[in-house]
């Protein structure tokens, strides 16, 4: 492309000027010198150079030594509206931040120092608003005179979408670096899970393994069952127990093959609570032995965690075939004694060491005459007087301290209506599992009406012998009077007796008579 061809097309910014053509050929053969400054004279503006500044379409300003801004190009009307103000201001003023004027100032003076071009991009302050440049900074010589064309190009746009960009980069950048914050301490988690799976799948092997060693000293029945309740482990205690071997248990044995069909609806329900992580107690149930017996067994269930869930049951069962055995047979001879104890005419009793009534049968009560359910928690002494209680006091405190049994004492108790009856009792002492004495029991036994007979039988026998002594008596007696008789007669038939005289002797031998006959006879007597 030849210079000469090359024209600028411009506006006459003066209205009565018409558009015209400039050659750039022509221009820089006519307004430059032979030193290389522009030769303008009269209004820069009127000129060629002037009228070249117009036509740039890049906000330009030319400012002098002062940094005075002597042309304002038209561009800059799509910069600010009042673009003509421009003229004649200090370049300087419009940095509104002293730093970034000192800045700038020292940017141009550089430019006027070394003639070399300079580019800054920096805020510019108008009036009406604030926009962000790139100044170009360039030095030319007019006449005799230095200058400084400068270009701005509006990079507010630009800018804020620079800065929209930087920020939504930082903000990508900060995410990116806060995802991988949180990946790198997921994965370190991740990675201290793993390690912390692997020791505690390390120490479960071993928990695990000690478990097992431990069950197979125990001599307990130990097992182990899946979710479907079968056995994945037993002890050795427990085949021995049940019969069954391990080749048994490892063809796949099921607990509910081994319990009776009464069993089997509680045994389901125990294992879905136990599988529902609900708390159970220990629970009996029958075991079918390989040999067909049967065991009474007492089970004791957990379920086994492994990895947050349950993955079956653990349990121990105790063998108890001789204990429900010698329980039946306690509770048969429970019974028996019950049963005669409630059939004895006797009354039976039993207290504490406190004397309180623990027990009584039917006939203790009808004793006492009063209901059975009345005589709970009272003492042995309330139904005897202060002398009978001191009585029974110091024979419990006998039987206590010689822990020897008392046959028979007796003392009175007395009934509700107040009515004394005679009794013979016994006492025993009561021992606890630890053999220590925990309490009396003993046999009441009434025996008013026999007392009373004795007292019958005393007083006849009483009366017999007095019979039988006065008969001796009267019998001596009755030979005297005889010899009395006699001799009176003789006397009488003897002497010669008065009348009256007659008549006292007649007297005293019929009251003689009469008293011999009354010796004889005492039943007779009224």
């Amino acid at each position: 492309m030849n210079d000469d061809k090359f024209a600028v097309t411009m506006s006459d910014f003066d209205e009565e000027e018409t558009t015209q053509s400039i050659v750039l050929s022509s221009l820089f053969t006519k307004d430059v010198t032979a030193t290389g400054s522009f030769d303008i004279r009269g209004e820069i503006r009127k000129s060629t150079f002037g009228k070249l500044i117009q036509a740039v379409p890049v906000p330009t300003l030319l400012i002098d030594k002062e940094f005075r801004v002597v042309v304002v190009n038209q561009a800059w009307a799509k910069v600010i509206e009042n673009h003509e103000e421009l003229q004649g201001k200090i370049f300087l003023e419009f940095f509104a931040d002293p730093e970034n004027a000192k800045r700038v100032r020292s940017i141009l003076e550089e430019v006027f120092s070394t003639r070399q071009p300079c580019v800054v991009e920096t805020a510019i302050d108008f009036s009406e608003k604030q926009i962000w440049g790139r100044i170009t900074c360039r030095s030319i010589r007019i006449m005799e005179e230095r200058c400084i064309l400068i270009l701005v190009e509006d990079l507010t746009t630009e800018r804020r979408l620079l800065q929209q960009t930087r920020k939504y980069q930082q903000e990508l950048e900060q995410r990116v670096q806060e995802r991988t914050a949180e990946l790198l301490a997921a994965n370190a988690k991740l990675q201290e899970e793993v390690s912390e799976r692997k020791r505690a799948e390390e120490a479960a092997k071993v928990n695990e393994q000690r478990f097992k060693e431990l069950a197979e000293l125990l001599p307990q029945f130990v097992y182990e069952l899946d979710l479907d309740g079968t056995f994945t482990f037993v002890n050795q205690a427990g085949q021995e127990a049940i019969g069954f071997t391990a080749e048994d248990f490892r063809n796949g044995l099921h607990v509910r093959d081994l319990v009776p069909l009464e069993d089997k609806g509680r045994l389901a329900k125990d294992m879905a609570k136990i599988l529902a992580g609900e708390k159970t107690g220990g629970y009996e149930f029958a075991f079918r032995r390989k040999d067909g017996q049967t065991l009474q067994l007492v089970a004791y269930h957990a379920p086994i965690w492994r990895e947050m869930r349950i993955e079956g049951v653990r349990g121990v069962a105790v063998d108890i075939t001789e204990r429900k055995a010698v329980e039946e047979a306690l509770a048969t001879s429970e019974e028996r004694y019950r049963t005669i104890i409630e059939n004895i005419e006797d009354g039976y009793y039993e207290v504490d060491l406190g004397g309180n009534l623990q027990f009584v049968n039917d006939s203790f009560a009808r004793i006492l005459g009063c209901a059975k359910a009345d005589l709970a928690g009272r003492k042995f002494k309330d139904f005897t007087d202060e002398a009978g209680a001191s009585k029974v006091t110091e024979i419990f405190d006998r039987v206590l301290n010689s822990a020897t049994p008392l046959k028979a004492y007796g003392f009175e108790f007395r009934t509700n209506d107040g009515v004394r009856r005679s009794v013979e009792a016994s006492v025993s002492p009561v021992r606890g599992r630890n053999g220590e004495s925990c309490g009396f029991r003993g046999i009441v036994r009434d025996v008013t009406e026999r007392k009373a007979q004795e007292e019958l039988l005393l007083q006849t026998e009483r009366h017999k012998a007095l019979g039988q002594m006065g008969s001796g008596v009267a019998h001596s007696f009755n030979n005297l009077l005889q010899i009395i008789m006699g001799k009176t007669r003789t006397a009488f038939e003897i002497s010669q007796i008065s009348l009256g005289n007659l008549r006292e002797f007649q007297l005293l031998l019929r009251a003689t008579t009469s008293s011999t006959a009354r010796r004889r006879h005492p039943e007779r007597n009224g």
